[in-house]
């Protein structure tokens, strides 16, 4: 299972780096005379794929943390909309280029939530909503209070997921791919799971089927 693991966030580095060595091999290579707007599409794909694969190295630090049960948060008082409005530009200026649609009741309590950690899990969700939907499509967050808890949810219009395949998502090893949602493709969901756990709550994943979208719902505590 390790060497799977393994071979999954190799798979994963490997796509950006590759992005990488083309850009620089071609300012490197150009003519004398290479446009200059053409020169700075290279340089912002590079640094669009670095700050992609510094995610998977902290994703794949996080993931023996929460193996090893070290992985610890320092949660605070926060508001649900400074969280995703942080997530939302962290999202944009990585180079996604979906529109990240956010709407809920404006008399939401704060959450007791680990800042950089619960921004991480809506970036994870942003990154995964928009690797199997078109990039025409919206992604939408909403919130709603479960009891205790804040019920923080990401929903797409993508190829969606099989019910028989909702129960593995979670998982470190999902392995194996799937041609309508790609499972087994990073640790990112699993890296979630951990995190929201962390924090005292749970995450879920629903699905009307192949074909119909995806959503993606974690709670954390109410302050």
């Amino acid at each position: 299972m390790r060497a799977e693991f393994l071979a999954i966030v190799s798979h994963e580095l490997r796509t950006p780096l590759t992005s990488i060595q083309g850009s620089a091999g071609a300012v490197l290579s150009a003519e004398p005379g290479f446009a200059r707007a053409e020169m700075m599409q290279f340089f912002r794909i590079i640094d669009e794929q670095a700050a992609r694969m510094g995610g998977l190295i902290r994703d794949l630090l996080d993931a023996g943390r929460i193996a090893t049960g070290t992985l610890s948060v320092s949660p605070e008082p926060s508001d649900v909309a400074v969280l995703v409005d942080s997530a939302r530009t962290g999202f944009l200026s990585g180079g996604g280029r979906h529109s990240i649609i956010a709407g809920w009741p404006g008399d939401l309590p704060h959450v007791m939530a680990d800042r950089e950690r619960v921004v991480q899990v809506l970036g994870n969700l942003f990154a995964n909503a928009a690797r199997y939907s078109p990039e025409s499509s919206p992604i939408r967050v909403a919130a709603r209070r479960e009891g205790a808890h804040m019920a923080i949810s990401v929903s797409d219009e993508g190829r969606g997921i099989p019910p028989e395949q909702l129960p593995h998502l979670f998982r470190k090893h999902a392995g194996g791919g799937d041609a309508a949602r790609g499972l087994g493709s990073g640790p990112g969901l699993a890296i979630c799971k951990g995190l929201v756990e962390a924090h005292g709550g749970r995450i879920r994943a629903d699905s009307a089927g192949a074909g119909r979208g995806a959503r993606f719902t974690f709670t954390v505590p109410v302050a």
